[in-house]
Order: C-alpha cells, then sequence, then structure tokens
C-alpha cells in the first residue's frame, strides 16, 4: 500500500513539532503502534503523525476505515482540539478553519434531504410562508441588513443585552 495522504480535514490541525514526532517515533519504536490510524474516503483522517514515526521507527502502521456516525469534522475536532497540547491561539485557528468544512457538511445535508434536516418538515409547507436566503438570515439577526453578511457575525457589537421581566435595565 503507498503512503495515504493526509485528508484536508485533517490538515486544519497544526503539525506537530519534529522533535515532538521523533519522540512518538522512538515511543512506537518501543511499544509500538497502540492506536492504528484512521482513514476517511482513502486519506488518513487521524494519525499523520503516527504515520510519520511508523516510518521512522521501521514499525509497520495498521490502517482502519473511519465508521463514526455524523460529521467526520466534528469527529476530528472532537479527538484533536482537547487532546492536543495546542497553544490558545492555535485552537483559535483550527476552529475558524473548521467552519467551512462544516458549513460544506451542512449544505451536502441539506441538498440530501431537500433543504430541511431528516425527519423535519420542510418549511415550504402549506399554509407557511419561505424567505428567500438572504432575507432569511436577515431576518433570523436582530438590526441586521440584506447586506451585513452572513449569520450572527458581527451582531455582538451591534446587540444590546436583553432585559428579564421586571430587572432593571443594565447601567
Amino acid at each position: 500500500m503507498l503512503k495515504p495522504k493526509p485528508h484536508p480535514i485533517a490538515e486544519v490541525i497544526p503539525r506537530m513539532q519534529p522533535a515532538e514526532v521523533a519522540e512518538l517515533a522512538r515511543d512506537i519504536g518501543a511499544n509500538g503502534l497502540i492506536h492504528p490510524i484512521v482513514l476517511f474516503e482513502g486519506k488518513v483522517l487521524d494519525g499523520r503523525h503516527r504515520l510519520e514515526a511508523c516510518a521512522k521507527a521501521g514499525v509497520k502502521p495498521r490502517f482502519v476505515d473511519w465508521e463514526g456516525e455524523g460529521s467526520p469534522v466534528e469527529w476530528v475536532k472532537s479527538v484533536n482540539l482537547e487532546r492536543r497540547h495546542l497553544t490558545p491561539s492555535q485552537r483559535a485557528l483550527a476552529a475558524a478553519a473548521f467552519l467551512p468544512l462544516l458549513e460544506k457538511e451542512a449544505k451536502k445535508r441539506q441538498r440530501e434531504h431537500g433543504k430541511t434536516a431528516p425527519g423535519r418538515k420542510s418549511l415550504s409547507a402549506p399554509g407557511r410562508g419561505v424567505l428567500s436566503g438572504k432575507a432569511a438570515k436577515t431576518a433570523a439577526v436582530p438590526g441586521a441588513s440584506s447586506r451585513s453578511g452572513s449569520g450572527w457575525s458581527g451582531c455582538a457589537a451591534r446587540s444590546r443585552p436583553m432585559r428579564t421581566e421586571g430587572a432593571p435595565w443594565p447601567g
């Protein structure tokens, strides 16, 4: 088998430093590969550093196909962001890089399920109005215009705290 390339989802996570990979290679050489390398679409979804360390240690890697349910992006996020020694800025950059991948998955689910979540009724059901894409985004964001961009970005700067019934307005 040829050495599989990293999956684009895996590339979001920052690479280990060469000294860290060397230490991992020493450990794999001494103890073997404990966790197999996970493949998705024929590419490494998790374990690109273990694969590199196996090559350095002369250990034959083991591969398994990703059999998770749901989002492979969310899975990679889960296995890496909280379990790796990343700086806060590295975590923030990775989280920002995951966003377009999650949006791509969402669009794919929309196409597969008629632009509605599985098990949900379509918004275009009789008796219900349907908003265009820009109008729906605008309607969902208080104080936003159709030119303000997508979703909630920038809303925090424009929003006011909510007042609970009977509570005084914030100073």
